[in-house]
């Protein structure tokens, strides 16, 4: 029976490789025994993307952002175009099941009205995702004692608003959190300083 639960969270890793790997133009995808390991890169964009008006959605935003966010109803494009690379592999050891996943995004997402002005665009000189996770491979959890777990978020990038010479505010983050039997042992936060213009200012 533990056999069977065993596959069943090898399968549902896998499938989670297959969705990474269905969107990506140059990918690698191994299986050696009980490892799983995915290597995919993919350029994204230049596209556009038509974004349909929906004024529920930006009188919710207006109710949630302490921001007048009058300034969406502008927005008509999505453009975006970058580099996304995804390293990832699973492995079952001693009767755990190991996920180490890396995601780098480096590129530009920009809102843009209907003149294909962007009003804001988002520039990442790097955005770093690092995950770790090691659960039982049974699937039995009982609580977060039975996971352990590693985030890691880092971004350097820049947040324009308006054209490309208008007001640009540095938002460089860093997230990173471990959880080792239950029990935090590491929690770093390094928010951007535009943080607290938007969310503190008087």
């Amino acid at each position: 029976m533990k056999g069977i639960k065993i596959r069943a969270g090898m399968l549902a890793a896998l499938l989670c490789a297959l969705m990474v790997v269905s969107v990506s133009g140059v990918a690698t995808a191994s299986s050696p025994g009980n490892n799983l390991k995915i290597v995919a890169t993919e350029q994204v964009g230049p596209i556009c993307v038509e974004v349909p008006q929906d004024p529920v959605l930006l009188a919710a935003l207006q109710e949630l952002v302490p921001l007048d966010v009058s300034v969406l109803s502008e927005v008509r494009y999505v453009y975006i175009d970058g580099l996304v690379h995804v390293n990832g592999m699973v492995s079952e050891k001693k009767g755990l099941i190991d996920v180490d996943l890396h995601l780098v995004w480096h590129g530009t997402i920009a809102l843009c009205g209907e003149d294909m002005q962007p009003i804001a665009s988002l520039d990442a000189k790097v955005l770093q995702v690092h995950l770790k996770v090691s659960f039982p491979a049974s699937g039995e959890i009982s609580g977060l004692s039975d996971i352990d777990l590693k985030l890691n978020l880092k971004m350097n990038a820049d947040l324009t608003i308006g054209s490309s010479n208008g007001e640009t505010f540095d938002l460089s983050a860093h997230l990173l959190i471990k959880l080792q039997n239950g029990q935090f042992t590491q929690c770093k936060v390094w928010l951007p300083d535009v943080l607290s213009i938007v969310f503190w200012e008087n």
